[in-house]
C-alpha cells in the first residue's frame, strides 16, 4: 500500500489545473500553470477539514477558483464543500451534518451559472443511518449561501431500504440531471427508487485549514512514459445485457445488486 494517491483533477481554464491527492496520510491540494507549454507547480496545499479528509472531486469556475467536493476518510457522519480562490486562498468552507455514527461522503461538484450543486451521500436522523440516503445541496457561487438542500429516500425498512449516493450532476436549460448509485444489498431485491424530500436542519459556516506543503516538489518526464498495460485487461463488450429501463419497473433483482440511477428535475 501506499500513502500517495491522486483523487480529483481539473482543468482550470487557464491552461492549469486543480489536483487533489493524498500525501503521508494528508489531502493535499495542488495548483499546476503552464501545461501547455513550460509546466510549474504554483502552489501545494495540505488541507484540514476537522477530521481526516479527502478531496473527492473538484469544479473550476470561469475566473479558474476551485470548489472542493470533502469527503471523511471512514466514518466521521461529515458532508463538506469549499471555494479555494486561484490565489490559493479559502473564499468559504461549508458543511452539513449527518446522524451520529452514520457515514457522509460528498462525491460530486458542479458549476452552472452562479451556483454549486454538491452531491453525495448522508445518514440523516430518523431516515436511512445505515445505508444512506443520496443528498444534493444548491449553494451560491459568491458566499456558499444555500438555496436549497434535498435528500433522495427510498423508505423505511429492510425490504425498502437502498444505498442512494448521488456521484453526478449537470444542467442543461432549466433541467438537473442526476446520477445515483443505488445499492440494495441482499433484503431489498424490488424497490430502487424513492422521493426526494427537502432536507432538515442547516448547512453551516466550517472552517477549511490549509498549510503549505513544504515537501511537494514536481519532476519533469520529457517525453512521457508510457508502459504496456496489455496485461491488466481490455475494453470488450460487456458480458451480460444492459439493461436500460424505467426505474420502477425493475422488481427481479438478485443479491448483490448494484444499478445506476438517472433522474431528470426541473429547477
Amino acid at each position: 500500500g501506499t500513502d500517495e494517491a491522486g483523487w480529483a483533477i481539473r482543468s482550470d481554464g487557464k491552461g492549469g489545473a486543480w489536483i487533489g491527492a493524498d500525501s503521508d496520510g494528508k489531502a493535499v491540494l495542488l495548483r499546476l500553470s503552464g501545461l501547455d507549454k513550460e509546466p510549474k507547480l504554483e502552489s501545494a496545499q495540505t488541507v484540514s477539514f476537522g477530521d481526516q479528509v479527502r478531496i473527492n472531486h473538484i469544479a473550476v469556475d470561469a475566473a479558474g477558483n476551485a470548489y472542493l467536493a470533502l469527503g471523511p476518510v471512514g466514518i466521521k457522519g461529515r458532508f463538506g464543500a469549499a471555494r479555494v480562490n486561484i490565489d490559493g486562498k479559502v473564499a468559504w468552507t461549508k458543511s452539513y451534518p449527518a446522524a451520529a455514527g452514520s457515514t457522509g461522503d460528498t462525491h460530486a461538484v458542479t458549476v452552472a451559472g452562479d451556483w454549486l450543486y454538491v452531491g453525495g451521500r448522508i445518514g440523516l436522523a430518523d431516515y436511512d443511518t445505515v445505508s444512506g440516503d443520496g443528498l444534493l445541496l444548491k449553494l451560491a457561487l459568491a458566499d456558499g449561501a444555500p438555496a436549497w438542500k434535498a435528500f433522495y429516500y427510498s423508505g423505511p425498512g429492510a425490504e425498502r431500504l437502498a444505498e442512494h449516493r448521488i456521484k453526478g450532476v449537470a444542467v442543461v436549460g432549466e433541467r438537473l440531471f442526476i446520477a445515483q448509485q443505488v445499492y440494495t444489498g441482499a433484503s431489498n431485491l424490488r424497490r430502487y427508487t424513492g422521493y426526494a424530500y427537502l432536507a432538515p436542519g442547516e448547512v453551516a459556516d466550517d472552517t477549511l485549514v490549509v498549510a503549505e506543503h513544504g515537501a511537494a516538489n514536481m519532476d519533469l518526464n520529457e517525453g512521457g512514459q508510457a508502459d504496456d498495460a496489455s496485461g491488466f485487461g481490455a475494453w470488450g463488450d460487456a458480458p451480460d445485457e444492459v439493461v436500460v429501463q424505467p426505474a420502477k419497473a425493475k422488481a427481479d433483482g438478485e443479491a448483490p445488486d448494484a444499478d445506476l440511477l438517472i433522474s431528470r428535475v426541473a429547477l
